[in-house]
């Protein structure tokens, strides 16, 4: 069985028949969330592209680099919505290599704010409010191998019991019911 981001690379691995495509299920939905060191005055409810510029306005924003992963280049996506200038120009926003990059720069104070996936998030921050989706919503799929060594309908339907969706939903990712 494989995890995997929906998109390209799950659409090639069927191409070249790495995965059975007869198998892929969508399993889960993350999203994105403004992270923050300290607990500011941000709404308690999913923020509005509106919310932003007042929130980042005077801090230090951390993203993943938007050239090598999803989470950066929907958060760019996302600033530029709110009408927050993105670029070399913006000396206010930090690169990471990736949304774990971001958590560390959080976390060694190099930047006040981040925007990561949700399930980044779960690490327990002061500030962590979920974002308004910009783009097709992030999701996961489960597939089976292409020459499986053992059948996986058991691991399958253990994905969907109550014990594997509440774990899921407490690491930030919502379960999908298909």
């Amino acid at each position: 069985m494989i995890f995997a981001l929906a998109g390209a690379n799950t659409d090639s691995a069927m191409r070249n028949k790495v995965i059975d495509g007869g198998t892929v299920r969508r399993a889960l939905r993350n999203g994105l969330t403004l992270i923050g060191s300290a607990p500011g005055s941000a709404p308690k409810a999913e923020l509005t592209f509106a919310d932003l510029p007042q929130l980042i306005a005077g801090k230090r924003l951390a993203i993943a680099n938007p050239n090598r992963d999803p989470a950066g280049a929907l958060a760019v996506d996302l600033m530029r919505k709110a009408g927050i200038a993105v670029g070399d120009a913006n000396k206010t926003i930090a690169v990471a290599e990736s949304t774990a990059g971001v958590v560390n720069m959080l976390a060694t104070d190099r930047a006040q704010l981040g925007i990561v996936y949700a399930s980044d998030a779960a690490a327990g921050f002061p500030l962590a409010r979920p974002l308004p989706a910009v783009q097709l919503p992030i999701e996961y799929v489960v597939a089976q191998a292409r020459d499986p060594a053992l059948d996986t309908k058991a691991f399958l339907a253990f994905l969907k019991s109550p014990e594997a969706q509440a774990t899921f939903k407490a690491a930030g990712l919502l379960p999908i019911d298909e």
